[in-house]
């Protein structure tokens, strides 16, 4: 670690000038106005981040947690702006993937035990900051309960609240236009046409809304009864063996699909 520290020289005039921010580099990476006792905590932050980077197969997701921890301690201790550099300098991992720690930290801290087996693409895209609130809620009351959504699962929950909140913002939108144009009405405008107008108007937007909602609503239901028959062949193909085939597709979590997928594309070729 090196140390470079600027001298404070006094001018003509006899007016020492303020210290200039000090520069440590360490590996190549210039830590500029950090004070140096922070820096070797941050040092400390690479060190276990490294280490346990290079064992991340055997502890999946609570991997991801653990380091995004790391990170968030990390971030507050550099200055801004320093971040992202500092991780691809240091670390040598992409900002992609430091956020995606991160993200998993923030979302799954103080729930490792009930994540254990969520596999990561699952995990990551729960955790996402564009996943909507109440889809990070349902996901995490069903890993409470002892269950979890597969990756389809959670991209159709997405899609289904990102549809609701659209609609949502098209009934506000919609409202604030009527009132906009209730207060800019001008002296003798015929009032009566102006509110006929907009209720046409509102009442398209209402139809257009009740036909996305009813769209929804038909996907999910199709989507429920494609389960369905799917459980009740497979319960008619097993028979006593199902139980098997049960604990065997949990096990395999979200690589049972992978392998389905590529068991449908060979017998079709």
């Amino acid at each position: 670690m090196t140390l470079i520290t600027l001298p404070n020289k006094i001018n003509s005039m006899g007016i020492t000038p303020a210290p200039q921010p000090q520069s440590v580099t360490v590996a190549g990476f210039e830590y500029m106005g950090v004070d140096p006792e922070l820096i070797e905590d941050i040092e400390l932050h690479v060190t276990s981040f490294l280490k346990r980077e290079q064992q991340w197969h055997k502890t999946g997701i609570e991997h991801a947690v653990e380091q995004g921890n790391l990170l968030i301690e990390a971030k507050e201790l550099l200055k801004h702006g320093n971040f992202t550099k500092w991780v691809e300098d240091r670390l040598c991992v992409s900002d992609q993937t430091a956020r995606n720690y991160m993200y998993a930290a923030n979302t799954y801290s103080g729930k490792t035990q009930m994540i254990l087996d969520l596999p990561m693409g699952v995990a990551y895209r729960i955790a996402a900051p564009s996943t909507p609130p109440e889809v990070k809620q349902k996901a995490l009351a069903l890993l409470q309960n002892g269950k979890k959504m597969t990756l389809s699962e959670v991209v159709n929950e997405i899609k289904i609240a990102k549809e609701k909140e659209k609609i949502a913002k098209e009934k506000q939108q919609a409202a604030e236009l009527e009132d906009k144009a209730h207060k800019t009405l001008y002296f003798g405008k015929p009032a009566k046409i102006v509110a006929e107008i907009a209720a046409i108007k509102e009442k398209h937007k209402a139809k257009l809304a009740a036909k996305a909602e009813a769209e929804m609503k038909t996907n999910q239901q199709a989507a429920d009864k494609a389960a369905s028959d799917a459980l009740a062949l497979i319960t008619l193909a097993l028979g006593d063996q199902l139980p098997t085939f049960a604990a065997l597709y949990k096990q395999a979590s979200g690589q049972f699909d992978k392998a389905l997928s590529d068991a449908m594309k060979g017998a079709v070729s």
